[in-house]
């Protein structure tokens, strides 16, 4: 087997700073999955309120 062909893992510094970007960017995409929900959340409640309120006929 040709030794290009196999990916060689980072150095310890690179794989630790690499796996602190991949740990910062999961939280970033946790925080932004909440503030999603709770526009989600209050898009239904408004529009739960609008067709309540809405005139018949």
């Amino acid at each position: 087997m040709n030794d290009e062909s196999v990916p060689r893992l980072p150095d310890p510094k690179t794989r630790e700073r690499l796996r602190r970007s991949l740990l910062a960017a999961a939280s970033s995409l946790r925080e932004m999955n909440l503030e999603l929900q709770a526009i989600e959340d209050d898009l239904l409640r408004r529009n739960a309120e609008l067709l309540t309120s809405r005139p018949e006929g």
